[in-house]
């Protein structure tokens, strides 16, 4: 509000009550957000990375539809793979 009532005192603005209005809204999200802090991002689990891995698969396919068989084939090796991977990891060594 400062910054508005010196533009206005030099001139450089009109007093309007619409805009005084705008900045005092302005001003409550500022006071608002500047403590805000936003929860850490979880990383998403390997459903989720297959579902992406598959629509992304799709996009390609849609793109080069003649190759779309080849595509989506070699997208379901990478999700077997990959399962396969994250399986093995987890189980314990003997």
């Amino acid at each position: 509000m400062e910054v508005y009532e010196r533009k206005v005192q030099s001139g450089e603005l009109k007093r309007d009550s619409y805009q005084i209005t705008i900045v005092e809204e302005l001003e409550k999200l500022h006071k608002k957000l500047s403590n805000y802090e936003p929860e850490p991002v979880k990383e998403p689990g390997f459903l989720t990375k297959v579902k992406i891995f598959f629509l992304t698969c799709k996009k390609i396919s849609d793109i080069f539809q003649r190759e779309a068989y080849f595509i989506i084939g070699l997208c379901a090796m990478c999700c077997v793979a990959a399962f396969w991977r994250n399986a093995s990891a987890r189980q314990p060594s003997n």
